[in-house]
């Protein structure tokens, strides 16, 4: 099936797709919101006495914020309810969008009220703010969550592991061309996901 953009023009399948696809799925928002609560846990001065503490309640807050979007995402993926893997046509994405604020938010009054620490608590905060600007923006426009979400990686990781937030935000450069490229984003929907993630990390931090 050839590809499309958003604008419904055709998507040259080359060599350049096929790697813009693939840096798409190593980066995918799924795993980059992982391995920033694990980041977190592993190295922030919260835990520095207790690291093993800090891993135990990233898995924790994973479960409770990551896995019940994740779910929703697959069920209705498989189910046919979205075109593609990416949620291409803005509309799909605003079930999803009222999803994963709805489980957010019930996520954050739960690790509150089990005293979850303060970093995490920051840290939704600002998740809850990137996906309510982004769900408001989606009504009219889209912002690119890849970009959104390696820009969250990469500033998490510049604040704890400075050398792996440098690389990773090398990565966040070579997953907004790919998300050009595969023509499911333009170069103001890609910076748009950077700066909105960017910014409410910075805050939170």
């Amino acid at each position: 099936m050839p590809a499309i953009d958003q604008f419904g023009n055709p998507v040259v399948q080359d060599e350049g797709y096929r790697i813009g696809r693939l840096l798409s799925q190593i980066f995918h928002p799924i795993p980059n919101g992982i391995l920033s609560f694990l980041i977190v846990g592993a190295f922030a001065g919260d835990f520095a006495d207790h690291r093993w503490r800090g891993i135990g309640w990233a898995l924790i807050v994973i479960a409770l914020l990551v896995l019940p979007p994740t779910v929703y995402f697959y069920f209705k993926l498989f189910r046919g309810h979205y075109s593609d893997d990416d949620i291409s046509q803005r509309s799909q994405r605003h079930g999803l969008y009222l999803f994963s604020l709805g489980s957010v938010l019930l996520a954050s009054l739960a690790l509150y009220a089990l005293s979850a620490p303060p970093v995490y608590l920051r840290l939704i905060g600002a998740s809850i703010a990137t996906l309510v600007i982004c769900m408001l923006i989606n009504f009219f426009w889209k912002v690119s969550v890849h970009s959104a979400s390696i820009a969250t990686l990469a500033t998490i990781s510049a604040k704890f592991i400075p050398a792996l937030g440098v690389a990773l935000w090398i990565a966040a450069f070579a997953v907004g061309w790919a998300r050009i490229r595969t023509g499911n984003h333009t170069a103001g929907q890609v910076l748009a996901g950077w700066v909105i993630a960017t910014t409410t990390v910075l805050l939170a931090l």
